[in-house]
């Protein structure tokens, strides 16, 4: 410890996330002698943190994080005795409140003052922001993540290791929308129709898989009008009579008048379990007996881990309503885009739960406590305190490594540690492994050129910038040139008339098979070469594009169906998942969900994850894990 006191006291470091892994890595970093410290961290304290996150209390629920963990830190600290920064420029214990992706503060100069970036993060979008700006601004970043009982810990540095995006990430289990709307079996499949119907009738209406445009459908359902066209405006103030009168109608609409109509088509014919629709009238009958001297089933005691009875799910259901319409807790922004769900968010897990149990009781499915549908439905994995505290602790072992040795020699004495469940053959909880090298193909850190498949005929340059280059690929302001002319630049007026046009159709020849495109984003100081290959997609495909892999072969003619088609390779950008949405980063389930657009369920493509997380975590190598044992696809309980 005599050589590395004066080291730590030259070090500055910089810590993302102040969550579960953040709170034991400052403890771990204050208990070190370590005093030149800043924080980033975008939450706020949620009561659901206060079991695993040590440094907050009762009392700073709805505090930013990084503020109150700083304060506990200094605390720390001072047991020590150090009451200041021992570098200068860099605060002592000093909070960011605000998201790390936010260039306009946390640029690549900004990283720049620090000697190692650590992170605790718990979404892969952030995660890649981070390791741009560390390749970028050439310092090391030291990753961590944990999935339950199972962690990981590994350092990242420019031109001596992989990157974070040098390896694929695992794509989302997918199910037919088919199934969700009109067929579910697994109480997932209720939940993600729950959480369409919020959307339906609370946010942004078009947007949910569940919407029709009733003047175009020959056949449209017969809960659109009741629910949408319905919908009350609360700038009216409308009456209790209207609000009930609104809630009775689109609940029969959904759980039994469209139930009865599918059955009258011999919909369910054959099926193992014909559906039964509820009786909502009878239903909100008893209900309704509730609603003048009770509170509704999740305000009670357990009421959370209990599962809810078809006459508590319509109190619960009317009760939310009546929420939205008449109190302050109703959603901002009503109506719009910006009223999404998010299981951390009480109104709109409550209304999930008792929609997604009604609907499962209609389908003879299981139904779930709000505890499990909230574990499904945000796919949070469960976070185990002392997880975290083993990666945490390990972390600040591969920082000793790097201010004893130097950054020149990460690749040779840090490692690549596994935390594990069961021990291995040997005995070994803890299994350390060796960096690997850059993978040559990756378009980060190796600037390798990327392929890009896409119908360049019907896609428009909107859809290109938001789907592909900003979701997909993680991009923040992309500017766009082919050749020496610029058609694109983030947030620039002059190109905007260019957004609704074909990608063919674009100035200087256009984005078609064999353009050779790039993409740069000075936020990130990276740049890219992008090469077309324009490409059909079947019309009921969800994902419209391919992002990886090497050129792909035309598709078969109809007189070679029934040959194996050719699949595209994981290649450049390492995920050749076709366009799937980051799952991100917030809304996937047990073993992770995706809903598309496929009617067959024997396309549903599933991976196992191949990395430890908080949320979403740092993707593993290709090594032996646990004794090379397979590892178990993990179920999201908060």
């Amino acid at each position: 410890m005599e050589v590395l006191s004066p080291l730590i006291s030259s070090s500055s470091i910089l810590v993302i996330g102040s969550g579960g892994i953040g709170c034991e890595l400052l403890k771990n970093l204050a208990g070190s002698g370590f005093t030149a410290v800043e924080v980033i961290d975008l939450d706020t304290i949620d009561v659901s943190n206060l079991n695993r996150q040590f440094l907050f209390r009762g009392e700073h629920v709805g505090l930013p994080k990084c503020e109150v963990a700083c304060i506990a830190s200094r605390k720390i600290s001072s047991t020590l005795g150090h009451t200041s920064s021992s570098v200068p420029g860099v605060g002592f214990y000093k909070p960011h409140h605000g998201n790390v992706k936010d260039n306009s503060r946390f640029s690549t100069s900004f990283f720049k003052r620090f000697t190692v970036v650590l992170n605790a993060l718990d979404n892969v979008s952030a995660r890649r922001h981070v390791n741009r700006l560390c390749l970028s601004a050439d310092i090391p970043l030291i990753e961590a993540g944990t999935t339950g009982y199972l962690g990981q810990t590994t350092v990242i540095a420019g031109k001596q290791t992989e990157c974070y995006e040098c390896q694929p990430k695992p794509t989302q289990k997918v199910y037919p929308i088919c199934t969700i709307r009109s067929t579910p079996s697994m109480p997932v499949h209720c939940i993600v129709w729950g959480k369409e119907l919020y959307k339906l009738m609370f946010g942004d209406a078009t947007a949910s898989m569940l919407f029709e445009d009733t003047v175009e459908s020959d056949e449209p359902s017969t809960f659109m009008e009741p629910v949408v066209d319905s919908r009350l405006k609360p700038t009216d103030s409308p009456s209790f009579d209207s609000i009930k009168s609104y809630a009775v109608s689109a609940l029969t609409a959904l759980y039994t008048t469209e139930i009865n109509k599918q059955l009258s088509m011999d919909r369910y014919k054959g099926a193992a379990k014909v559906p039964v629709a509820k009786d909502i009238e009878a239903l909100m009958v008893k209900a309704e007996e509730w609603w003048k001297s009770n509170e509704p089933p999740s305000t009670k005691d357990n009421g959370e881990k209990i599962i809810w009875t078809d006459e508590q799910c319509c109190h619960e259901l009317f009760s939310i309503i009546k929420e939205v319409y008449t109190t302050s807790t109703s959603p901002p922004a009503l109506f719009t885009a910006a009223t999404e769900f998010d299981k951390d968010n009480h109104l709109s897990m409550r209304f999930v739960t008792a929609a997604s149990n009604l609907r499962a009781s209609i389908f003879s499915i299981e139904t779930s406590s709000f505890y499990t549908a909230k574990g499904i439905a945000g796919n949070i994995i469960p976070a185990i305190a002392t997880t975290n505290a083993i990666v945490a602790g390990l972390q600040v072992l591969e920082l000793f490594k790097i201010l004893k040795h130097g950054v020149s020699k990460i690749k040779g004495v840090c490692k690549f540690t596994y935390c594990l469940r069961d021990k291995t053959r040997k005995g070994l909880f803890l299994q350390p492994t060796s960096l690997v090298s850059p993978n040559e193909k990756c378009y980060v850190c190796r600037n390798a050129r990327v392929v890009l498949s896409v119908n360049a005929e019907t896609t428009i340059l909107q859809t290109m910038i938001d789907d592909i280059l900003k979701k997909k690929m993680s991009f923040n302001s992309p500017i766009l040139q082919i050749g020496c002319s610029q058609i694109y630049e983030d947030g620039e007026e002059e190109y905007e008339v260019n957004l609704p046009k074909l990608l063919k159709d674009l100035p200087a020849g256009g984005i078609k098979d064999g353009t050779i495109l790039t993409v740069e984003d000075f936020e990130q100081d990276m740049e890219i070469t992008l090469e077309i290959v324009h490409m059909e997609f079947d019309e009921e495909d969800e994902n419209q594009f391919i992002v990886g892999g090497d050129k792909p072969k035309p598709k078969p003619s109809k007189s070679s169906e029934k040959e194996e088609d050719d699949v595209p390779g994981d290649d450049n950008l390492g995920d050749s998942t076709a366009g799937a949405a980051d799952a991100n980063d917030n809304d996937d389930d047990d073993d992770i969900v995706e809903i598309t657009e496929e009617d067959n369920a024997n396309s549903l493509r599933t991976r196992k994850r191949g990395r430890s997380e908080e949320d979403d975590g740092a993707v593993a190598p290709k090594k032996a894990r646990g004794g090379g044992e397979d590892e178990e696809a993990a179920i999201a309980i908060d």
